[in-house]
């Protein structure tokens, strides 16, 4: 079991996608593939999109105040672009 600050089991959640030919940064997340509606509305399948699309340098931070800001300025520079 992974546990993390917040208690969570990840793995409870999230699989690590084992395809290596995956465009983007090395920690894609799995989506299982669903019919049914209502599960597609949870956080753990709607953010998994979001987190897969993040370019490597905002992934590969290397404290949670790094990856906020590399995040925020990830989110800033896409929000411009538009």
């Amino acid at each position: 079991m992974h546990l993390n600050k917040e208690n969570v089991d990840r793995d409870q959640f999230f699989t690590l996608s084992e395809t290596s030919y995956l465009r983007g940064h090395s920690k894609k997340i799995y989506k299982q593939q669903t019919s049914k509606t209502c599960r597609q509305k949870f956080f753990s399948q709607s953010v998994i999109d979001e987190w897969n699309q993040l370019p490597e340098n905002v992934i590969s931070a290397d404290s949670v105040e790094s990856f906020k800001k590399r995040l925020d300025n990830h989110m800033k520079s896409r929000r411009d672009e538009q």
